[in-house]
């Protein structure tokens, strides 16, 4: 997965209730040092924020590389952006019309063929 040197990170989701689809899914966050030590992400607590108020630090500091495995490891297990214009929906609309002009192509060279033949 990585080399020894590298930190990494982890991202499990759990549901109460996977044969339903429960909505109320269990995040957990966690964090490997180059030595493997395993670090858990505690509760996250929320505070009234007041319009113009400073915030005097963010909620964790994460490198695009750390968040990149995070989106990553949600990724794998099927959690998708909700909006069509996703890269992969592009794709598989892509691939739906390359597959629909290769079906129109073969049937007009057919047609060619039986005239030819004619």
């Amino acid at each position: 997965m990585t080399d020894s040197n590298t930190n990494y990170v982890q991202l499990f989701i759990e549901t109460r209730n996977p044969q339903n689809d429960d909505p109320n899914m269990g995040l957990v966050l966690s964090f490997f040092n180059s030595v493997k030590t395993e670090y858990l992400a505690r509760k996250i607590q929320f505070y009234e924020h007041k319009p113009g108020e400073i915030i005097s630090e963010p909620t964790m500091y994460i490198s695009r590389k750390e968040l990149q495995q995070w989106l990553d490891e949600i990724w794998k297990i099927g959690i998708r952006p909700s909006n069509d214009d996703s890269s992969v929906t592009k794709i598989e609309k892509l691939k739906e019309k390359i597959e629909f002009l290769s079906k129109l192509t073969e049937q007009l060279f057919d047609r060619i063929r039986e005239t030819i033949n004619e």
